[in-house]
């Protein structure tokens, strides 16, 4: 039997989504989710999502509650994602309206973001504090775990109750399916394995000789546990702080800016803007650095890139009413009282710039 694959969110094509027959459950239908051919599940993986909420316990089901806190480069494609999808699964019930609705008149349909608001997680005393406020601001994404569940920490496997709170969570989810109950309908979105990642402090170690003030970043790589290369070095704003103390004596700053624009010139740092330039010449520390390079026969050029990406908020879809509510996922949640909150999508900020990269590579 083919082994189903797991894809990273960027790599799946929501238009490449098939659906099965109709399985009706009552007076519930399931509408099964495919990926490119009959039969091959859509497992996806997500990014690291910081868990700030108590697991929920219902009569049938536990509930994980992850807000989508950007807190790393690859959220806001996790979040442009499941607009895409809210988008896709909105289309293909206007598409399929006669098969899968009894009352084609008002249909509403709950979105996977939800809330912190208007979401029924909660009771309706709760007042959320301001941590919650602060992380929750693109909204949440609710996971109902299945007796199934593998979860994971440092590769082995524990117990849903040891999954703490402020620790990040990344998870294999897969797309199971459309599921329908009159005139509401939602994806079902299946938690497959979560891997608890504690945070950590790291604290640096005292250095006399350490290079101190230059702001690293981090940088979007192909996957999660993908480190820089070692001559790769990531700076903010493009510019360099002066990491070491001017020298007081000025004379011979004077008589050594001919013999330091020499060295500034012979490793390519010429290509880059005059301020730039200037900053990185006046650099004691750096121009020391570039000699023993020189004595090495190295020769290293850097080129500045500037990147960003602006994510659109997904268009409002008028034909069919989206709410964002608590959704029903199979037989054994049918006992459920169903409620209507009327959740309005959250907004995605429209502006998350990726930081910039200034790459040093060898000749």
């Amino acid at each position: 039997m083919e082994e189903n694959k797991i894809y990273l969110i960027n790599q799946i094509d929501v238009n490449k989504i098939i659906y099965s027959k109709i399985n009706e459950m009552n007076d519930k239908k399931l509408i099964q989710i495919f990926y490119e051919k009959p039969g091959q599940k859509l497992l996806f993986q997500t990014p690291q999502l910081l868990n700030i909420f108590d697991i929920q316990k219902n009569k049938y089901f536990n509930e994980l509650i992850l807000p989508l806190y950007d807190c790393n480069l690859k959220v806001p494609l996790l979040i442009q994602f499941l607009k895409d999808l809210d988008s896709k699964i909105i289309d293909s019930a206007r598409i399929n309206k006669n098969e899968w609705f009894k009352n084609k008149t008002s249909i509403r349909y709950k979105s996977l973001i939800k809330n912190l608001y208007t979401s029924n997680t909660h009771s309706q005393n709760y007042s959320p504090s301001e941590d919650e406020k602060k992380y929750s601001q693109n909204g949440l994404l609710k996971l109902k775990l299945t007796n199934g569940v593998k979860i994971l920490e440092n590769g082995n496997e524990i117990s849903l109750d040891k999954l703490n709170k402020n620790s990040n969570l990344r998870m294999i989810v897969e797309l199971y399916g459309v599921w329908v109950s009159n005139d509401v309908f939602g994806v079902y979105l299946k938690p497959v394995m979560i891997e608890q990642i504690e945070n950590k402090t790291l604290n640096f170690i005292d250095d006399k000789e350490d290079i101190t003030e230059v702001n690293y970043l981090e940088t979007e790589a192909n996957s999660e546990d993908e480190f820089l290369d070692k001559n790769e070095i990531v700076l903010k704003n493009k510019t360099i702080k002066n990491i070491s103390e001017t020298s007081n004596d000025t004379n011979n700053n004077n008589n050594n800016n001919k013999e330091d624009d020499t060295k500034m010139y012979q490793f390519g740092l010429h290509d880059v803007n005059e301020d730039l330039f200037n900053t990185l010449k006046k650099d004691k520390k750096i121009i020391s650095i570039l000699s023993e390079l020189n004595s090495n026969n190295t020769k290293r050029d850097i080129n500045l890139s500037d990147m960003s990406s602006e994510i659109e908020d997904m268009p409002e879809k008028k034909l069919i009413k989206e709410e964002d509510n608590e959704e029903d996922s199979e037989e054994d949640e049918s006992d459920e009282s169903e409620k209507d909150d009327n959740d309005s999508e959250t907004s995605l900020s429209s502006d998350y710039k990726i930081k910039i990269k200034q790459n040093v590579r060898r000749r």
